[in-house]
């Protein structure tokens, strides 16, 4: 279904969330930690952003940030067609994500990578679960 989108594939940063963002004194952002960087689907961004919200300001202004982030995608698409392709990549984005952190695991020191790996994907697996059964847990955060 995503393939069907007719959406390009995009340099997606794979761990954007706040604390990868600093706004300069002349009020642009400014992106970093490009360790997860990947050319992918264009909408997996929006999981990592909305899921490592710490106080819950993502959460409260999501509607907005989301249709902030597909309007520029109307060029490809209507924005309810949109908003379908939205929703479908947000339920697979933690396998995406998963994935991508892989990636970067396998880059760590071979001593340090059991540990992460048992960290991570402890939490993980049973987010995914809860979410694309009954939905995301109050507190779905398992960076």
């Amino acid at each position: 279904e995503l393939t069907r989108s007719e959406l390009p594939d995009t340099l997606m940063h794979g761990d954007l969330h706040r604390a990868n963002i600093v706004l300069q004194k002349d009020g642009e952002p400014l992106y970093y930690d490009w360790s997860h960087a990947t050319i992918t689907h264009p909408f997996f961004d929006v999981f990592t952003l909305s899921e490592w919200d710490g106080d819950g300001w993502i959460q409260e202004h999501l509607a907005l940030l989301v249709r902030a982030y597909l309007d520029p995608w109307t060029a490809f698409q209507p924005l309810p067609r949109l908003q379908q392709v939205y929703a479908l990549s947000q339920r697979i984005a933690p396998l995406y994500w998963a994935l991508t952190y892989r990636r970067v695991v396998l880059q760590i020191e071979p001593s340090s990578r059991e540990a992460e790996f048992r960290r991570a994907f402890a939490r993980l697996v049973p987010y995914l679960c809860a979410r694309n059964t009954a939905g995301a847990p109050g507190d779905s955060r398992f960076g």
